[in-house]
């Protein structure tokens, strides 16, 4: 680590050295000196183009003869000679008018404005900067560490170009041309290096290749530098135009290194295997496109033909900015904006503007030939107002036929993931939405096998909610421990040979995942960061690993997932609290009208043993059968009384879990006999008739005698209660197969179809108008069910509405 850092302190020193030369460069730029005359080739020799200042002698037409006595016939050889003049220093120029030689002294101005300089400083600054973020993001990787050395060199070459050698001292201004010379042909040499590199390295020897390119750069920007010096010592035509023919070398090889890494470029875009790897290469080529060919076919070539340059210095320099950025974008982060888009972009506004000023052009000429007194103004306007109007539908016209043509793949995905995220978002349970992604994600990606899993916090275990070959899986659930964890899972774990080596992830047990056949984790979070669940993937069916663009997409996917579940539990949470809330208020709805009705209950009894032992206390003479009455009546009501307060406590018991049965075989006849018996008293007061129909056979039965009494007293005090006078009960006792069935009906209401479902729960009063005003505590029949439930058997219901209504009790028989 500690040689690394060394290493790049001493990259950081160069370049702050290189970038205080830059700055003198500048400054050199600053310096530089033009004539106030622009001229044209004509016939090998410089006539007279455009006279920036006024200059009496000299007018456009006029052929030069001479510049200090030197005869040139270039403009570069002017700005040659020129640049080791000093600011302030007049130059005579000899020129041939209407066949007469005259000279004037003429006073040099300006090369470039200010602002061209600040464009500059602005631009080598950005360059540099761009250069140094990459090599400081990755410091080890040769690609990085060759692209930062490309724009260094740039850098050298926009800011170092030919200025002033005339400052003093004069051994500087030599020094920052030579400088200028190696980085014209050393950086373009670096740079189809990192060709060689970047995205991949090519898998042929190609270090005999370097050594003859950087031997050839070398060499030449020797020779030009050499020729340079000859120059600021000479200033002579012939030492000029070795010079320019040297400077025209390194322009070729500049030309060819250029050309050289596009084809390379090119070739790995073609042989390219990932999709990573294609879109690294075309954020480099649509580089290629606005800048280093832009640079070529705009300056390099027409200035190198006619001197000049097709559009001003400043542009180009501005152009060269898009090199840096789109090769940065593609070294880092390729991914960070989509290139395609940009590309598509590019060609829509390209195309619309220029078919729009060719249709504006046409418009301009029609309008003025065929209008005749129309001035070019009117025309232009008008011309222009319809442009206008028709840029918006054009443009809208050029991307829809863009994207079909050129871009159909990536425009249907666009759509099919745009419809899928909307299709996540508006899922209503848990099921839907895992049972989505599932199907999508497998579409968008065919793997071997992918699951959605929900993590349950409170039981700390993980369960299967969707899958596709997690068959072994189903209908378990995983113990999950998140304190055990090393994490909060920030990252998606994954196995690192099976996922792009640029991918941030954690690493994966590999013993773990190879058993499960999983290759990759994906964590589904809330939007607080709790965990929700995970997105569990295996591999490829292609084969080939995980890019960024998957990871990206499943990565969004697993966010739009935890939104959609995040909202799907705060909604069932809402129902659920609404639906306790409405359960305790009608809780506590039946616990009053329970309090009320066993109050009720309660005092009919002990009302009727009072009275009547204050009738056997008041009265002295009584006959023993009236006493026999009474007695029975305040022991009927005493029994009444008790069975009341035995169903509150069994059902107490049952509901807490602490109800004990006393099982042994015992004869169901015999426990119907005895439950007759206790029930004489009401049947008397009530003057309830009973019907028996019981079968001759031994009716045995496992059971609880106490319990089973209960239960048939309860149908019993139910049959009374319910029963239309005059009041009538059938019994019947049959066996069917292995069971038994002793079966109560009575004749009276009966109970409607859409209360037989609630009728045996805790509290439940029938809302029948008639049946309503019946006093009960709503306990019998749900002390019965769970008598039923413990004894292995069932209690039926039958109901005909307004007729009658039947309860059977259905035992295993013993056999």
């Amino acid at each position: 680590m500690k040689k690394v850092s060394k290493s790049i302190l001493i990259v950081l020193i160069l370049d702050a050295i290189i970038f205080s030369l830059c700055a003198l460069g500048i400054y050199l730029i600053s310096l530089k000196i033009d004539l106030p005359i622009k001229f044209s080739v004509s016939n090998s020799s410089l006539i007279v183009k455009q006279v920036v200042s006024k200059i009496s002698k000299i007018s456009v037409g006029d052929k030069l003869i001479s510049i200090n006595g030197q005869r040139l016939s270039s403009q570069e050889e002017i700005e040659v000679l020129l640049d080791g003049l000093e600011e302030q220093t007049p130059v005579k120029i000899d020129f041939e008018k209407n066949g007469n030689q005259i000279f004037e002294l003429v006073q040099p101005i300006k090369f470039y404005s200010s602002f061209y300089l600040i464009i500059v400083t602005i631009t080598g600054i950005l360059l540099l900067s761009i250069g140094i973020f990459v090599f400081l993001k990755k410091p080890e990787n040769t690609a990085a560490k060759l692209f930062h050395w490309v724009i260094i060199g740039t850098t050298a070459i926009i800011m170092m170009t030919w200025g002033s050698y005339s400052f003093s001292p004069h051994w500087l201004g030599y020094f920052l041309r030579i400088l200028f010379s190696f980085a014209y042909t050393i950086s373009p040499a670096v740079f189809v290096h990192f060709t060689l590199k970047f995205p991949e390295e090519k898998k042929f020897n190609y270090n005999l290749i370097l050594k003859i390119l950087y031997s050839i750069a070398l060499i030449i920007s020797s020779l030009t530098s050499l020729s340079f010096l000859d120059v600021a010592n000479t200033h002579t035509v012939q030492s000029i135009e070795l010079y320019l023919m040297f400077f025209n070398l390194c322009r070729l090889f500049m030309i060819l290194c250029i050309v050289s890494g596009l084809i390379i470029f090119i070739h790995s875009y073609k042989t390219a295997e990932s999709e990573p790897e294609r879109k690294k290469l075309r954020w480099i080529l649509f580089g290629f496109v606005i800048g280093p060919l832009g640079f070529i076919s705009l300056w390099v070539i027409p200035q190198a033909i006619t001197s000049y340059g097709l559009i001003p210095e400043v542009f180009i320099i501005l152009l060269m900015t898009a090199i840096p950025l789109s090769f940065a974008i593609s070294i880092l982060k390729y991914h960070a904006l989509d290139i395609d888009l940009i590309i598509k972009r590019s060609i829509i506004y390209f195309v619309a503007v220029a078919g729009l000023v060719l249709v504006y052009t046409a418009m301009v000429v029609t309008i003025t030939s065929v209008i005749r007194n129309v001035s070019e103004l009117i025309s232009s306007t008008v011309a222009a107002m319809i442009i206008a109007f028709l840029f918006q539908p054009a443009k809208s016209i050029i991307q829809r036929a863009v994207d079909k043509k050129f871009f159909r793949t990536q425009y249907d995905f666009r759509i099919a993931t745009k419809n899928f995220f909307n299709e996540i978002k508006n899922c209503g349970s848990i099921k839907i939405l895992a049972s989505k992604i599932v199907e999508q994600s497998n579409l968008f990606l065919p793997m071997t096998k992918i699951g959605f899993f929900i993590y349950d916090p409170l039981k700390s275990r993980i369960r299967l909610a969707a899958h596709h070959n997690f068959n072994m899986l189903e209908g378990r659930s995983i113990y999950l421990n998140m304190k055990e964890l090393k994490t909060d899972l920030p990252l998606p774990v994954a196995i690192p040979g099976k996922i792009e080596s640029n991918i941030k992830i954690e690493e994966a047990d590999n013993k773990v995942f190879r058993r499960w056949g999983i290759v990759l984790v994906i964590p589904i979070k809330s939007s607080t960061g709790e965990l929700l669940g995970f997105l569990v993937l295996g591999e490829k069916k292609s084969g080939k690993r995980f890019s960024i663009e998957d990871v990206d997409l499943l990565l969004e996917v697993t966010l739009q997932s935890g939104l959609t579940l995040e909202k799907i539990k705060i909604h069932e949470e809402l129902i659920h609290e609404q639906l306790m809330k409405e359960k305790l208020e009608e809780l506590s709805r039946l616990k009053s009208f329970f309090i009320s009705s066993i109050s009720h209950e309660l005092k009919t009894p002990l009302t009727s043993i009072k009275m009547f032992s204050e009738l056997l206390l008041l009265k002295k003479k009584l006959y023993d059968t009236e006493s026999e009455d009474y007695l029975e009546i305040i022991t009927g009501e005493c029994g009444r009384l008790e069975r009341l307060i035995e169903n509150v406590l069994d059902l107490s018991k049952i509901e807490r879990g602490v109800k004990e049965y006393k099982f042994a075989e015992v004869e169901l006849k015999t426990l119907l006999c005895n439950a007759m018996n206790l029930m004489s008293y009401q049947f008397k007061i009530e003057k309830c008739t009973v019907e028996q129909n019981i079968c001759g056979e031994d009716c045995l039965i496992f059971a609880d005698s106490d319990a089973v009494i209960g239960a048939i007293i309860n149908l019993l005090s139910n049959g009374i209660k319910y029963s239309s006078d005059p009041k009538r009960i059938l019994i019947s006792l049959k066996k069917e197969n292995d069971f038994l069935f002793l079966i109560f009906k009575n004749f009276g209401q009966g109970i409607a179809p859409e209360e037989l479902h609630f009728i045996t729960q805790p509290y439940f009063r029938s809302q029948n108008t008639k049946n309503k005003n019946i006093p009960g505590s709503g306990l019998g029949l749900a002390l019965v069910q769970q008598i039923m439930s413990a004894h292995n058997g069932s209690l039926e219901i039958q109901s005909t509405p307004g007729k009658d209504c039947s309860f059977s009790l259905v035992f295993p028989r013993r056999m």
